[in-house]
């Protein structure tokens, strides 16, 4: 009885594994209704499993095109019309910490500034740092694109290389009342 316990479970993981990792990779842009029925079924009860297990990165992080773009955030109040950095995402935080809002701040930039995922980061953001309400706050990304030069750049290229920076807001709002 134990040896078929133990097969059943072991069955029931695997379905259930197969079952996150499909839904969490169909894109409801493909507009295929049985795909996308099965992702909103299935999406809302497997999506903490995916993130938490770590298997929300995208193909790109390991094929031979991986992602090049280095982004930095931080959060800025306005203060008499100057801006002052209250939070800065980059490696000064704990990797556990830096990792979760660099996951969020992925799907913001992905989401667009009027996105309630957004508005309810930068409103914990104005919570936590004690923001009084109506002050206004912003969201910040610096990002530099690593080259893809057509040939393979030697170790001194790469020592001497300086990132091109960039810098946009993604966001920027008043601080909500505290709830």
């Amino acid at each position: 009885m134990p040896k078929v316990f133990t097969r059943t479970a072991i069955i029931l993981f695997c379905l259930w594994h197969m079952s996150a990792v499909v839904a969490f990779s169909i894109d409801t842009n493909w507009s295929i209704p049985p795909l996308t029925i099965f992702k909103n079924v299935v999406n809302p009860w497997t999506r903490p499993y995916i993130l938490l297990t770590g298997q929300w990165q995208q193909w790109n992080l390991f094929s031979p095109d991986p992602l090049r773009r280095i982004s930095q955030y931080r959060v800025d109040q306005s203060i008499n019309e100057t801006w002052h950095t209250v939070l800065a995402i980059d490696a000064s935080l704990p990797y556990p910490r830096r990792a979760g809002m660099t996951k969020t701040l992925r799907r913001i930039e992905d989401r667009g500034s009027n996105d309630a995922l957004t508005q309810r980061f930068l409103a914990l953001v104005c919570r936590d740092k004690g923001i009084p309400e109506g002050m206004k706050v912003r969201l910040q990304r610096r990002y530099s694109v690593l080259p893809k030069p057509s040939e393979p750049l030697s170790m001194q290229q790469w020592r001497e290389y300086t990132p091109q920076w960039n810098e946009d807001t993604l966001a920027e709002i008043p601080c909500p009342a505290s709830p």
